[in-house]
């Protein structure tokens, strides 16, 4: 004879509880504060200056200037700071 085992209620109050809270991000919406991930992967972060930076050096060009076009990027639209004479030769090889 095998004993069953104890059911357990996993619900307050009629709402049943998960181990993950599904509504977290809502809240976080509804309180006016945007996931930082999410700004990040929107491009909004493409023109920082440390990247610039870093692109004077070699690092990652190819790769950040085809996203600047993959954002609809060229020549004459790029923001103010890197129409600085500091970032010459990057807007030359866009």
């Amino acid at each position: 004879m095998s004993q069953d085992p104890v059911a357990t209620n996993q619900s307050i109050d009629g709402e049943k509880r998960f181990l993950r809270y599904h509504d977290n991000n809502k809240d976080r919406a509804e309180n006016g504060k945007a996931n930082a991930d999410e700004e990040e992967r929107t491009g909004n972060n493409l023109f920082s200056t440390t990247k610039l930076d870093e692109m004077l050096d070699g690092t990652k060009v190819m790769k950040r200037l085809k996203k600047w076009k993959d954002f609809g990027y060229n020549t004459y639209n790029l923001p103010k700071h890197v129409q600085a004479s500091k970032y010459d030769n990057l807007r030359k090889l866009f």
